[in-house]
């Protein structure tokens, strides 16, 4: 649980660039903690717009060694121009403020440092999973994708409670258009991604029904080696129930999210 407003702070500016940390529940009980204290949306403003303004602080990937050593060589000239002999007057709260600002940095530098270090282990996670989804046929490789994903905490990308709007988000990231069932378009959605796949872009809306909530995910027909038409057919994928298809363009898969969960009558 966040009890410091360092953490808060990062926890909120890291989530502006890796939009999946806003499905943690860390994120959520940042929110709330921001909407309700004026004094740290103030230090959120204060810090993003530092931020903003210095981004090769947080950057992940580390910085080059050739540009530590510009970085320093400006450094040291612009030490070069102080006036020799002057004199710094310092008081006691001179002293404590600048301590008291470069502790906070460091603190909040550190927290984006593990937050930073996380997403990158769990890419490199993905990355060994994605390789050994290889030893499999493409739409094995795509069903059971899709399965694991069903299994956790899905990283919805954009939210939106109506399937017209998701639908044309992913063509806007670069989704081929496709078609579903008219009864599944019309139930209440959560939100959509559009994700990598083991053999290509994976687009997935997820719903919300009586019987629960289920996910559609499709991809190109041809990166998963399927052609022609198969109609809808039940199916068990990592121990949900699940219907899959395909056409000339696209393949399907609608996968109840819980494992005793049972899909609505009306797609099987």
């Amino acid at each position: 649980m966040m009890k410091d407003s360092i953490d808060v702070i990062a926890k909120l500016l890291s989530a502006a660039d890796h939009p999946h940390l806003r499905d943690e529940p860390d994120f959520v009980e940042a929110e709330k903690m921001l909407a309700a204290s004026p004094e740290l949306q103030r230090q959120y403003a204060e810090s993003k717009t530092f931020f903003e303004a210095h981004p090769v602080l947080t950057q992940i990937e580390g910085m080059p060694e050739d540009c530590r050593q510009r970085i320093q060589q400006v450094l040291l000239k612009e030490q070069e121009r102080q006036p020799e002999g002057k004199i710094v007057k310092l008081t006691p709260w001179g002293v404590r403020k600048n301590f008291a600002w470069a502790a906070v940095l460091a603190l909040l530098l550190a927290g984006m440092s593990v937050l930073s270090t996380n997403i990158i282990d769990q890419k490199n996670r993905k990355q060994a999973h994605l390789a050994a989804l290889e030893n499999k046929s493409p739409a094995e490789a795509f069903y059971q994708y899709a399965g694991e994903l069903a299994d956790g905490r899905l990283p919805l990308q954009y939210r939106e409670n109506g399937s017209a709007q998701l639908v044309s988000w992913l063509e806007d990231q670069g989704a081929r258009p496709f078609t579903a069932p008219s009864e599944l378009l019309t139930k209440d959605t959560m939100g959509c991604a559009y994700l990598d796949g083991p053999n290509g872009k994976v687009s997935l809306i997820c719903f919300h029904s009586d019987q629960g909530t289920m996910h559609l995910f499709v991809t190109a027909a041809e990166s998963v080696e399927l052609e022609g038409v198969d109609a809808p057919k039940k199916a068990m994928v990592n121990d949900r129930q699940a219907v899959k298809w395909h056409d000339e363009k696209n393949a399907y898969l609608l996968i109840a999210h819980d494992k005793e969960q049972a899909l609505p009558e009306v797609f099987l």
